[in-house]
């Protein structure tokens, strides 16, 4: 059994999991100025760096954050070349893409990236802007609306305004501001449609695709990071009022109801949910830390084995909240957890 810092470092290692574009050589391991190096280096090789409000906000997420983003890249990766029941579901889509974009090169990472690095960089709206309500937040910002929904449940399409403006309407003061997933998720569509659209009016391809299919593969990265930050509670809950009376009865599930993201309908949201709430660095805080967790898959389960009383319990904690809205077969032994799929 691996520690997750030397599973991170072998697929590093592997070019072939992660690297889609070539000139892609920055290690993040190595330092918290590579990390961010990392995620500036990969948007801006792909192309979607320039008047991008997103890219700008890298250099204001803390070091942590910046930390977080590429362990959920690496970590996705490592389960998605490794479980079965997580890579077939997902694969159906890129072949779907693929099919779409027959002269472009589809393939996991470059939908990964998308989701993985740009999922977090609403959080500067988030810590800093402030608005009267969702129409506010969009008004004169927002030329190509994020419409047909795809890759999430159908509720997320009717719950997520009024989502936003309860959080803006919310007593607690840490969730009284906008919602860095629904933010983030209508800016990048907004602004990946910009540039695929002046790409093709200029015809500089700088040896990219720029494919106007490839809009479909945004909007579906855009929609799961729209969703990942809306969440879901149980009927009981001291919150399900308050829900309900902000029209999300939607994202009340009943004391025995299997949650509404489906590995086998939405499998790039299911992957991303997980892997956003298991990251270990947003508990353990630094890469070097990675090593004192332990990690493997067999068949459908995911392996984790922490000896560490100082972090076990808080993070052992965080992932059994999946068991609430996302994955009910998650058992803890002393030291070891066990999620299956």
């Amino acid at each position: 059994m691996r520690n997750l810092f030397e599973i991170y470092s072998e697929i590093y290692s592997d070019k072939s999991k992660w690297r889609y574009y070539s000139k892609m050589n920055i290690n993040p391991f190595i330092s918290d100025y590579n990390t961010k190096e990392f995620i500036t280096r990969f948007i801006e090789l792909s192309g979607k760096a320039q008047e991008n409000p997103l890219y700008d906000n890298i250099d204001k997420l803390n070091s942590q954050r910046i930390r977080h983003i590429v362990s959920t890249f690496f970590l996705g990766t490592y389960l998605y070349f490794n479980i079965k029941e997580i890579k077939d579901p997902i694969d159906i889509v890129i072949n779907r893409f693929k099919k779409q974009n027959p002269n472009s090169k589809i393939e996991f990472s470059y939908i990964w990236f998308i989701i993985c690095l740009f999922h977090d960089l609403g959080y500067s709206i988030e810590n800093h802007d402030t608005y009267k309500n969702f129409d506010e937040f969009i008004n004169g910002k927002v030329k190509y609306f994020l419409k047909e929904r795809v890759g999430v449940p159908a509720l997320y399409e009717n719950v997520y305004k009024d989502y936003f403006n309860y959080r803006l309407k919310s007593p607690n003061a840490d969730i009284r501001k906008p919602d860095h997933g629904i933010c983030g998720g209508i800016i990048l569509f907004n602004k990946l449609n910009e540039i695929l659209i002046r790409k093709q009016k200029n015809k500089k391809s700088e040896g990219l695709s720029w494919n106007p299919k490839l809009v479909n593969i945004y909007r579906h990265a855009s929609w799961v990071i729209l969703s990942h930050n809306i969440f879901f509670i149980r009927k009981g809950d001291i919150k399900e009022q308050r829900y309900r009376d902000n029209n999300l009865g939607d994202l009340i599930l009943e004391k025995n109801e299997d949650s509404k993201i489906k590995l086998k309908k939405h499998g790039f949201l299911f992957l991303f949910a997980l892997v956003d709430t298991i990251d270990p660095v947003k508990t353990l805080g630094s890469y070097e830390n990675l090593k004192k967790i332990k990690c493997e898959t067999y068949s459908n389960k995911i392996i984790f084995e922490l000896d560490d009383n100082e972090f076990k319990n808080d993070y052992f904690n965080k992932v059994c909240d999946l068991k609430k809205w996302l994955i009910p077969n998650i058992k803890v032994e002393n030291n070891r957890l066990e999620i299956k799929i």
